[in-house]
């Protein structure tokens, strides 16, 4: 998601074009006859909101702030909404790979100080360990959490425990359900 800025109170959504459907429910949840736009240079598609001041105003008390990606110092989420927003970061900005039991890796990317937040209510909630969190080479402030191993288990269970259709990117809860059947014992 990006915000504007205080100004122009609006924001906009871009995922990958193979997501579309995804960005088609948060349009019809929220009410917004918006139109999706496609972005030819990267292949997503993107949402705008405009003069939405209830919205923005909202997303900027709970600490997120215009450009996002890289500001987000900490975030202000109802403890029973935290697996949902996390599950909305990993979404954006996180990725599941790897062949083998020993070589799957869960990882999200974004500012260090969210990621802290982020891994401290994982270790909290999924009883895991905490793990270093690496800058990202090149990249101004970008970082990356990564967990390996039949522990992101733990992690992904947390996140799609309470999800529906509705709440969940579908593209990458089949690719934790396909993990789940092949790896999980």
């Amino acid at each position: 998601m990006y915000l504007k800025g205080e100004r122009e109170k609006s924001f906009s959504i871009t995922l990958k074009h193979a997501d579309i459907n995804h960005l088609r429910k948060f349009r019809k949840v929220i009410g917004s006859n918006g139109k999706i736009g496609y972005i030819q240079s990267n292949k997503s598609v993107h949402l705008g909101f405009y003069s939405c001041d209830k919205i923005f105003d909202s997303l900027v008390k709970r600490g997120v702030t215009p450009n996002k990606s890289l500001r987000i110092k900490k975030v202000i989420v109802h403890s029973r909404l935290m697996s949902h927003f996390i599950r909305g970061v990993f979404d954006g900005d996180g990725s599941l790979s790897g062949n083998k039991i020993t070589h799957i890796q869960f990882q999200i990317a974004g500012y260090k100080p969210l990621l802290r937040q982020i891994q401290g209510i994982l270790v909290k909630k999924c009883h895991i360990n905490k793990v270093k969190i690496y800058s990202l080479s090149g990249q101004n402030k970008a970082s990356r959490v990564q967990y390996t191993g039949s522990q992101i288990f733990k992690i992904l269970d947390f996140l799609y425990k309470n999800s529906t259709s509705q709440t969940r990117l579908e593209r990458k809860y089949k690719k934790y359900l396909l993990f789940k059947k092949k790896f999980r014992k």
